[in-house]
């Protein structure tokens, strides 16, 4: 019978210490895995993992407990230790595994997968919508009132951005009376949200005081995730919501949507839309008063037109018809003092007042006896 080898308790431990870290050391794993609840206890928490098969039983189950650490101190607070209510399957989780004789086998999350932020994400955003709407701002700057020609502009962008110039460029190839306002701000970066927020207060400070704008317009021209979620932001959205004048976002998208171009009172995919969307409105209203006018030139024309005939007709007539073709047709004038009596003048004439009739061979003078208006 061989010998066995004895090891003492010291060194089993660090025999599988050594091999664990041989086999795992320094290396991140991302695991594939349905995740059920992390249940906190004192420093550490129990992380209660599953794996399904095709028939959505349970293959696998493996429950790890896991010394405490920031990322799941946040995970926790996100999903209000609700994690039954999540739909995903199968989330990612970065880790590390290893092994001391003090904390055993052990596992440390470094990371969630990306799939988890936007989740997050996702719910901060839908509870800052249902907020909104609860407090009657979720649809208060679409109901502002844009002038019909909107003169002022305060702008919010980076003064020495394209965008910028592309936005005056535009403006400037029309002469309508366009007078924008630069309020300078970082537009991206971690200072966009404060510097975009704080343009947003002066200009609302500046309304209040001289009432001297009639919108206010955000310009970006890139809209990567980075800025999509700043957009989203609690401070901006409220200001904007808040605000009393008409806010248009012209911010270039590719294919997402933000918060912003939902409760603004207009969103425009680009700065040159924004822009255009305002000359439009000039234009518009240069066509209505050219239609007006040629509208207008076209009646007088035609009116001026018949006048003119009915004055020709009314001459011609005068120069065709003498006294005695009048008197030849059987009818007689009314004199009076050799002056011809018209039909306004009979209504003067007084009882007793001689007059003559001249017919077509002889005058007579007659006396007004009575009158009697027929």
């Amino acid at each position: 019978m061989e010998k066995s080898t004895i090891y003492s308790l010291s060194a089993l431990a660090n025999i599988i210490e050594w091999s664990i870290h041989q086999l795992f050391d320094d290396f991140l794993f991302w695991v594939k895995a349905d995740l059920w609840s992390i249940k906190p206890y004192k420093n550490r928490y129990y992380l209660d993992l599953f794996e399904y098969d095709w028939l959505w039983a349970v293959k696998t189950k493996i429950t790890w407990i896991i010394r405490k650490s920031k990322i799941l101190d946040t995970f926790l607070d996100n999903t209000n230790n609700t994690l039954h209510t999540i739909t995903w399957k199968e989330i990612l989780i970065q880790w590390y595994v290893s092994y001391s004789v003090q904390w055993w086998l052990s596992i440390s999350i470094i990371w969630f997968s990306k799939q988890y932020e936007q989740w997050v994400q996702q719910n901060a955003l839908q509870d800052l919508v249902t907020t909104l709407k609860k407090k009657n701002l979720y649809q208060a700057n679409k109901i502002k009132t844009l002038p019909l020609l909107p003169k002022n502009i305060a702008l919010i962008s980076s003064e020495t951005s394209q965008w910028l110039k592309d936005f005056m460029s535009i403006l400037k190839d029309y002469p309508y009376p366009i007078v924008p306002t630069l309020f300078s701000a970082y537009v991206e970066g971690d200072k966009a949200i404060n510097s975009v927020a704080n343009a947003l207060e002066t200009i609302e400070q500046q309304q209040t005081a001289t009432e001297c704008f009639d919108c206010v317009i955000i310009l970006r021209w890139w809209g990567w995730s980075e800025w999509f979620m700043r957009q989203n932001n609690e401070k901006i959205v409220y200001k904007v919501a808040q605000a009393s004048l008409p806010v248009i976002v012209a911010i270039w998208h590719t294919n997402d949507r933000s918060l912003l171009d939902e409760i603004a009172y207009r969103s425009c995919k680009t700065p040159s839309e924004a822009a255009t969307m305002l000359l439009e409105k000039y234009s518009y209203i240069e066509q209505k008063l050219l239609n007006i006018h040629t509208s207008i030139g076209n009646l007088v024309r035609e009116h001026y037109t018949r006048l003119q005939h009915n004055v020709e007709k009314f001459y011609t007539l005068i120069k065709t018809v003498s006294i005695d073709n009048i008197l030849a047709l059987w009818y007689a004038l009314l004199k009076k003092e050799e002056t011809i009596l018209w039909r306004k003048a009979l209504k003067n004439l007084k009882k007793w007042e001689q007059i003559q009739v001249e017919t077509t061979d002889k005058i007579y003078t007659v006396t007004i006896v009575s009158q009697e208006e027929k």
